[in-house]
């Protein structure tokens, strides 16, 4: 029975005033019932209405202490669940609008690999700025999903896969971190570079970053699967 599974789960010292206050119920309750038969209590209506008062308060102790307030922690934890996956599933959507912000980034690229080498500095400064503020707003909205909703699931007692070779959230968020990681990555290494863009390993670089940037734009598989199994994740048993 759920009561006594609630009773079983409950601390001791909340067991032990249960049992007390059973305890005094039952005898008031008994002591009531004897004096009810003798007939003492015609003449002594306002402790008649106090000893009841009494006997039910007795019995309603364990009640409150043991049922009421596990139906309110569970109330609570699905409060706390439900927020959880609101708070992800925003989160997925501002990562989602990041990674198609960031995907501008792929047209200054492209101008860049296709400028003579006298215009190559300036275009080369126009796109490492633009991929400073892009790429700095995904790392954020990136840092957010992947590590403070699995970390804010397990507080709200929600199972999540994380295994990456499992289908569902750990899939998924493998699949994101090979392109997104790559693309910060080659970010941090074209942003330390010089302006001096003649050399073939700034090319390669910015060629890189032009395909990872391209597959991360074309996850949108990824960030679906991975909404869909943060809503349905089930509560942790």
């Amino acid at each position: 029975m759920i009561i006594v599974d609630f009773w079983r789960e409950s601390p001791a010292s909340i067991r032990k005033i249960g049992l007390i206050s059973i305890s005094v119920g039952i005898a008031l309750s008994a002591t009531g019932v004897t004096l009810d038969v003798l007939g003492c209590w015609s003449d002594f209506g306002f402790v008649v209405n106090l000893a009841s008062s009494l006997t039910g308060f007795a019995f309603a102790v364990p009640v409150a202490l043991v049922v009421l307030s596990r139906l309110a922690e569970e109330q609570a934890t699905r409060a706390e669940q439900r927020r959880a996956r609101i708070h992800a599933d925003h989160a997925v959507s501002d990562l989602e609008e990041a990674i198609m912000d960031a995907g501008i980034v792929n047209q200054a690229l492209g101008e860049f690999l296709s400028r003579p080498a006298p215009q190559r500095p300036s275009a080369f400064l126009v796109c490492r700025m633009l991929m400073d503020v892009k790429f700095n707003h995904l790392a954020i909205k990136w840092r957010i999903v992947r590590d403070e909703i699995p970390s804010r699931y397990l507080e709200a007692g929600i199972a999540l896969n994380t295994n990456p070779t499992a289908p569902g959230a750990g899939m998924s968020l493998a699949g994101l971190a090979t392109a997104i990681d790559s693309v910060l990555n080659l970010h941090k290494e074209i942003s330390v570079m010089p302006l001096g863009v003649e050399s073939s390993e700034v090319r390669d670089a910015a060629g890189h970053l032009l395909g990872f940037v391209t597959l991360m734009s074309n996850s949108a598989s990824l960030i679906g699967d991975l909404r869909q199994s943060l809503r349905v994740a089930p509560p942790r048993s």
